[in-house]
């Protein structure tokens, strides 16, 4: 992506807007797919000083600060305030050597402890919650919100960056019993039918999507803090009178017919999708994603690239889920992408990897037609990635309810048609 000096990308901090400016190749020019079938692993690199962009107050030059109420004073006569930040962001504060958080400190004056990255990571999965807060200390309020804010934004560089992957998104479940049972019984089919997975064809039980995570993908997160958590659910509650209205008591249906692929050749495909169908008048379902894009990206929850127009599409086979080497876990999909999907959970000091693409002609000319019926949807979730619930569907954090009664619960809905 080539860097637009006039119209530099905005970063939304603390009720703040900023101008990113200088190098901002290392936060802005990743990803160039979108969420789930972005391609590799992030390139191992340590995070140095001399990759800092500049950032500029695009909000009218007034002072900096914070709400006084975030700022406490100990028995010292010494003034802080917590700030708070997953483990996965601490080194990217700290830089090589610990240049960055010197930097920050002799910008200005303040003092930022950061835990030990060890203490007590986040549950059920990357970006869960909380290791532990850090603490920004100074001799003055000033000096503590001047250190707050040069803090917060080098966390929301970081967490724009390539270093670190989505760890929420927000989904449409379809993996009803009956939607799994068909899938599966299609994922069976392709498997054992030697003309349609002949050896060599790159088709393998791992690049399936397991039925059970089964959805739709509506917006790609990264949310690195309770802040971030808590606004994005927030966000989510926002648009239940909006979207009531929207609905007006009558259910969201859509059907799941007929698989197309991403890349264009069939002989070397990479991801294979069911296309999607609203079934009702109105374009309701088209509305209903541009809602939740335009109320996450008002929040500033969407980075750039991700604050765009939504193509449904429930992806069924996709390489990046391919077992390889020592990380043998399988199938993966929205939660399980993680910087490479394959089941990995790439981080720091992955390797970046060829997918291996497959054959999938045989497999668009016997099942092409392939139907999982008519659904309605339940509910948009909030949901984390790498993370499950009791019916084995991505963790649900927070969901809005799109049911006429109000009730929404993950994997209700109707079941479809047999595959044709």
């Amino acid at each position: 992506m080539t860097e637009d000096v006039l119209h530099p990308p905005i970063l939304h901090v603390g009720g703040r807007s900023y101008r990113v400016q200088g190098t901002a190749a290392t936060t802005f020019s990743h990803l160039p797919e979108r969420g789930e079938h972005a391609a590799g692993r992030p390139v191992a690199r340590h995070y140095d000083d001399d990759d800092d962009a500049d950032f500029a107050d695009a909000s009218g030059g007034a002072e900096p600060s914070i709400d006084e109420s975030l700022i406490t004073q100990d028995t010292n006569g010494q003034f802080q305030a917590r700030l708070s930040c997953d483990p996965e962001v601490y080194p990217m504060l700290i830089g090589k050597e610990g240049a960055k958080k010197k930097r920050l400190e002799a910008e200005t004056g303040a003092t930022i402890v950061i835990p030990r990255k060890g203490g007590g990571g986040p549950a059920g999965g990357a970006g869960g919650g909380a290791g532990g807060d850090v603490t920004i200390r100074g001799p003055s309020k000033a000096v503590v919100a001047s250190g707050y804010l040069r803090t917060e934004l080098a966390m929301a560089e970081a967490v724009a960056g390539r270093l670190l992957d989505y760890n929420y998104f927000l989904s449409l479940p379809l993996a009803t019993p009956a939607t799994v049972r068909q899938f599966d019984a299609f994922r069976k089919a392709v498997l054992e039918d030697p003309k349609v997975c002949p050896p060599g064809s790159g088709l393998e039980p791992s690049v399936f999507m397991k039925p059970q995570h089964l959805h739709l993908t509506l917006a790609m997160l990264k949310l690195y803090s309770d802040q971030k958590r808590h606004a994005a659910a927030q966000a989510l509650d926002r648009l239940r009178g909006r979207v009531g209205a929207l609905l007006a008591g009558e259910p969201l249906k859509v059907h799941l017919q007929g698989l197309e692929y991403m890349n264009d050749d069939p002989s070397a495909m990479h991801v294979l999708y069911l296309k999607v169908a609203d079934m009702g008048p109105g374009s309701r379902l088209e509305a209903l994603c541009d809602a939740v894009v335009e109320e996450f990206g008002r929040a500033g929850l969407l980075l750039p690239q991700d604050d765009r127009k939504v193509k449904l599409h429930a992806t069924i086979i996709n390489t990046r889920y391919r077992k390889r080497g020592a990380e043998q876990q399988g199938g993966g999909g929205g939660g399980d992408r993680q910087a490479g999907g394959g089941g990995g959970r790439g981080r720091h000091g992955h390797q970046p990897f060829d997918r291996q693409p497959f054959d999938g002609r045989a497999l668009l000319a016997e099942h092409g037609r392939l139907d999982l019926g008519i659904h309605t949807l339940q509910a948009v979730h909030l949901s984390q990635r790498g993370a499950y619930g009791e019916d084995g569907y991505y963790r649900c954090v927070r969901q809005l309810p799109l049911g006429p009664s109000g009730a929404a619960t993950a994997g209700a809905g109707e079941g479809g048609a047999d595959e044709e």
